[in-house]
């Protein structure tokens, strides 16, 4: 996996080619998103675990809760390279006073690469399976109670 000084950014493929999308890049740590009219303006980061978390709470219309970023929708003008663009999905950092503002068009082109998967990198899904067996492993405890007999009470 590559380290966060060798980037390999990513747009959706449903991302007009004309330098307007959300971009990821994962790498050993995380995943480092962007906005690709400003690539070399701020960036944010996830753990793949918020970066998992970030995916399904976008995917299913939630508030972010990730850890890493919150969102809003309210219209803003921004300037990109001298050109003024109505920004309307914002991406603020909780840790830092960064945000990135994209389009309606690049938040539905996100939305369709993550609905397709194209930002579920392999590492990503190694903290998903960490979070499979711990719900496994407590489920387990809740079905065996505590003793780890059938309807045994479980302590706490």
């Amino acid at each position: 996996m590559t380290k966060p000084g060798q980037l390999n950014f990513q747009a959706s493929s449903y991302s007009n080619t004309g330098g307007g999308c959300v971009e990821s890049a994962p790498h050993c740590d995380g995943v480092i998103v962007r906005d690709s009219k400003d690539p070399q303006g701020p960036q944010l980061e996830f753990t793949h675990t918020q970066w998992a978390q970030f995916l399904y709470e976008v995917r299913s219309g939630l508030e972010c809760a990730n850890g890493a970023v919150t969102t809003n929708t309210g219209e803003l003008e921004r300037n990109f390279n001298g050109r003024t663009v109505l920004t309307c999905w914002h991406l603020h950092a909780v840790s830092t006073p960064i945000v990135l503002h994209f389009t309606g068009r690049e938040q539905e082109a996100f939305l369709l690469g993550i609905t397709d998967r194209e930002f579920d990198y392999p590492e990503t899904a190694a903290a998903l399976l960490g979070f499979s067996r711990l719900s496994l492993d407590c489920s387990s405890v809740r079905e065996k109670g505590a003793t780890g007999q059938p309807g045994s009470p479980v302590e706490r």
